[in-house]
């Protein structure tokens, strides 16, 4: 049954204000909130937990990728190659916002590390980071998509099983 783009955003506005701390790998794609035991999480984890996607992959295709292991870089290669996962569309609520790592983008530019996040809107993004933690002491925040815009490779992708309604 898909999910409907209200509930997804219902679900992923549901974790501002928990004083989520970032961690690189951290959080639980399962439970009544994102978080792991250290109440921390992170970007990809985050996504996994609102979409209630597991973070390892076991489709051997996506072993090549990180092992399996769904975050940032998987998102973003699979929409570039295989949408199995989603497909890259315009910005719109309820999209996914994603850029690689710099070793996943052929032209070997950006930061070391990717990123994700879910647009609420065409200029707005609710994502987990190490830099919403620095300045609200939340990791989860509903922001612009500035730190989106300064990579090249950025890409926003449709996730299957949301309906577009």
């Amino acid at each position: 049954m898909p999910v409907t783009l209200a509930d997804l955003l219902t679900r992923a506005r549901s974790q501002v204000g928990l004083n989520t701390r970032y961690v690189l790998g951290g959080g639980t794609a399962s439970g009544v909130s994102c978080q792991d035991a250290d109440q921390a999480c992170d970007c990809s984890g985050y996504v996994c937990w609102v979409l209630q996607r597991a973070r390892r992959m076991t489709d051997p295709r996506w072993a090549k990728v990180n092992g399996g292991w769904l975050n940032t870089d998987l998102w973003w290669w699979d929409a570039m190659h295989d949408d199995i996962l989603g497909e890259q569309c315009e910005p719109q609520a309820g999209a996914l916002i994603v850029y690689p790592a710099a070793w996943m983008d052929k032209r070997k530019t950006g930061p070391k590390i990717g990123h994700i996040g879910i647009l609420t809107g065409t200029d707005r993004v609710i994502h987990c980071s190490g830099g919403n933690y620095r300045t609200a002491e939340d990791a989860i925040q509903e922001t612009g998509l500035e730190v989106f815009r300064k990579v090249a490779s950025t890409i926003t992708v449709w996730v299957k099983g949301v309906d577009h309604a």
